[in-house]
């Protein structure tokens, strides 16, 4: 009686060994809501999960799996799922399953979490919480925001389709510089905050801040057909907003917004001039909500940017710097009010795609000397970017910078494969080093010929 005893308690150990060594092997991870990690202004739409599984068992395979989907953490840890609760689904699938819970509120963040069972019914653990946050939905969701900016484009300068100048380069000529405008707004968050959600969009390009903090992407957003569609993005900026005063600023450039008829040319088109909408949505830990929309008590006023096409390149002069602009404290009294314009005709939508980014970095690899005021960069590998410079000189130097992918006999840039005129053109402000990279446009260059009386470092 005894012996048999011994057997039962020992086959019951080994049992439970190998139970649990199943569970523990099961990992769920990798977890993408809309194929990214843990994003920022999903479209409510198609919403949809993806994860990775592996139970540490050859050709073994994924048998069901549950997601659940809460409104705050706690709720997921506790297992108040008050959003979604999908059950145990008999499913192989682990790429794209669609979201099937309540309706999800805009600029809002959630917490979800998957568990699967595999070919044997052996259950993993949860995976670790993931999170999304929604994007704005249909116009009432803006609270009122505006389209703003510095000027308005008359409506007899559109020129929509744009013209291409291979077929009719004496057509229609567009020949006024877009201002590219500085906007700000200060304003006051009273209490502690919880979450803070920025939706913007500024067209063809924008660069926006937080208490001089950058928080947009490179050519954001997205090129579309503004007259159907026009993208917007959504930042998380909780961490960045404090009790008391603080700033939303912007700086915004054409893109494909506008491209006038100046250095090189595919494509003449007007929209409008540069444009700008957001709303910045507060939650404060008290449960009370603040908003923040972009309207014509904003401020308005010249950006040191003076020149940029998408297709020609860009100007920037440092001597129209205006320090501590896009920060606390700084005095705008004296900028003009922006303005109410037009809104283009499409329709606000969540960009969804992944935002352009540097993804690396070249240093010249040799220089050429043409004279004692030219000289080339060669930096050794063909790409599509910009540059940055690090310069010094006198107050009013410029020194202008041709990219190109070719280098003609005399070691110059040739820009005649790939379009020209194009250049960047810096003024010096004269104060010692000075950093500078252009923010609206891009080329494809290997080589660049510089002009101006600095020497390369």
């Amino acid at each position: 009686m005894n012996c048999s005893k011994g057997k039962f308690l020992t086959v019951l150990t080994l049992f439970l060994s190998f139970y649990c060594f199943s569970a523990a092997g099961i990992g769920v991870t990798g977890l993408r809501c809309d194929e990214k990690t843990n994003p920022t202004g999903v479209s409510r739409k198609d919403i949809s999960f993806s994860w990775l599984w592996d139970s540490g068992l050859e050709k073994d395979r994924q048998q069901s799996y549950r997601i659940v989907v809460a409104s705050d953490p706690d709720k997921l840890n506790s297992g108040d799922y008050d959003v979604w609760d999908s059950g145990r689904i008999k499913s192989a699938v682990n790429v794209h399953v669609g979201y099937k819970g309540k309706e999800l509120t805009g600029n809002k963040k959630y917490f979800w979490k998957v568990m699967v069972w595999n070919r044997e019914g052996k259950p993993s653990v949860w995976s670790k919480p993931a999170t999304f946050v929604t994007a704005l939905g249909n116009e009432a969701e803006w609270q009122g925001a505006e389209w703003i900016g510095y000027e308005e484009m008359p409506r007899n300068e559109r020129v929509v389709p744009g013209i291409h100048t291979l077929e009719n380069h004496e057509g229609v000529r567009i020949e006024k510089d877009a201002v590219v405008p500085y906007l700000r707004k200060s304003f006051n968050a009273g209490k502690a905050v919880k979450e803070a959600f920025l939706s913007i969009s500024g067209l063809g390009h924008y660069e926006a801040y937080v208490n001089g903090q950058k928080i947009s992407d490179f050519l954001a957003p997205g090129w579309t057909h503004y007259d159907r569609q026009v993208l917007f993005n959504t930042y998380e900026v909780t961490d960045l907003i404090g009790r008391g005063e603080n700033v939303i600023a912007a700086v915004v450039g054409n893109g494909f917004h506008y491209i006038n008829h100046k250095r090189y040319l595919k494509l003449g088109i007007a929209f409008g001039y540069p444009k700008l909408i957001c709303r910045l949505k507060i939650i404060y830990t008290d449960g009370s909500e603040d908003n923040i929309v972009s309207d014509t008590s904003w401020k308005a006023t010249l950006s040191p940017v003076v020149f940029s096409s998408i297709y020609g390149g860009e100007d920037y002069d440092a001597n129209m710097e205006k320090t501590g602009w896009n920060s606390v404290g700084y005095d705008d009294s004296g900028w003009p009010d922006a303005i109410k314009v037009s809104a283009p005709a499409g329709k606000l939508e969540p960009e969804t795609t992944y935002p352009l980014a540097v993804t690396a970095r070249f240093l010249p690899s040799k220089n050429y000397t043409i004279n004692d005021s030219c000289y080339t960069w060669d930096f050794g590998q063909n790409a599509s970017g910009i540059i940055e410079v690090r310069l010094k000189g006198r107050k009013g130097d410029k020194v202008r910078i041709w990219p190109g992918e070719l280098l003609s006999a005399d070691t110059i840039v040739n820009q005649q494969a790939s379009g020209e005129p194009y250049y960047f053109e810096y003024t010096l402000k004269g104060d010692g080093e000075e950093v500078w990279r252009p923010k609206f446009t891009y080329y494809g260059f290997r080589y660049a010929t510089v002009e101006g009386h600095l020497r390369p470092a």
